[in-house]
């Protein structure tokens, strides 16, 4: 399969029963502190949920924060 003329996507692919939906839940709760976990996600109840993200940016990444205002340009870059 092509796909042309394509930016700014994710595409998760996967065998049914593989955990997909799952990250995509943890990516949202990660994202939305806020949000809601629906212990009828797990298939263990009574085990904690932990949730772990780590993110990893290029100086390029940064510099666009920057231009974007994401990222305060008083900050120091590090």
């Amino acid at each position: 399969m092509e796909i042309e003329d394509i930016e700014d996507a994710l595409i998760l692919v996967g065998k049914n029963n593989t955990g997909k939906t799952v990250v995509m839940d943890a990516v949202r709760l990660a994202a939305q502190p806020e949000a809601q976990i629906d212990v009828a996600w797990f298939n263990e109840p009574g085990c904690h949920i932990k949730i772990i993200v780590e993110l990893g940016f290029t100086m390029e990444d940064l510099a666009m924060f920057y231009e974007m205002g994401i990222v305060s340009r008083y900050k120091n870059k590090k």
